[in-house]
């Protein structure tokens, strides 16, 4: 929860400084916000333990014998 937190934080400050002042968000930090940090969280972490998997689907190969995504049959968007 703290780094889901952290990283909401982070998403929108990144957010408000590409954005002009009137639009800043302020204030607490939303449900939306949180999902998209939690998100985030999940992809970073689905791209380092898999990262072998998702090397094979962008270069358009076969995944490992051994991969525990095999059997889901992954396709890269």
């Amino acid at each position: 929860m703290r780094l889901q937190r952290i990283t909401a934080w982070c998403l929108r400050f990144y957010k408000n400084i590409s954005v002009n002042k009137g639009a800043r968000e302020l204030g607490k930090m939303s449900n939306d916000e949180m999902n998209r940090a939690l998100l985030v969280l999940i992809r970073v972490m689905q791209s380092q333990i898999y990262m072998k998997e998702l090397m094979c689907l962008k270069g358009g190969k076969i995944l490992p014998h051994n991969s525990k995504l095999k059997s889901l049959d992954p396709f890269f968007r």
